[in-house]
């Protein structure tokens, strides 16, 4: 069974006279950081005059730091909830997601376990607290 979680960005660069400025801060997930880093690359190479800095703290935190403007980038590995949302939107942030990647989960059994397959819908019941057993 292969579970696909969406890293999604929620950005917003500045918009003042001066455009992007000398400064991009980034800041949020742990499992979109390395992504984050990549980017960050080759945006240096593109626009060396700018620094970048990438926190990896965690989505909550990215999108706290997003409603804060305490970043420009929030990196998340999850869509925003709706209270982050509506808190950015009633302080004059407006975030836009960009799924970036997908994340594969593999289910694995022991070889001992007498199941030798499990169906996407067996996997989910167990997940959901549905299944208990192995019969």
């Amino acid at each position: 069974m292969r579970k696909i979680i969406f890293g999604s960005i929620a950005a917003l660069l500045l918009v003042n006279g001066t455009g992007l400025g000398e400064r991009l801060h980034v800041e949020g997930s742990t499992t979109v950081g390395p992504i984050a880093d990549g980017f960050t690359e080759v945006f240096k190479n593109l626009y060396p005059d700018v620094t970048i800095t990438v926190n990896k703290t965690g989505s909550g935190t990215g999108a706290a730091a997003l409603i804060d403007s305490r970043c420009q980038i929030a990196t998340m590995s999850r869509f925003m909830k709706e209270k982050e949302f509506e808190d950015a939107v009633a302080k004059g942030v407006f975030p836009v997601a960009h799924a970036v990647a997908m994340d594969g989960v593999c289910i694995v059994v022991h070889p001992s376990n007498p199941i030798g397959e499990l169906t996407s819908a067996q996997v989910r019941d167990i997940y959901l607290g549905k299944t208990r057993n192995w019969k």
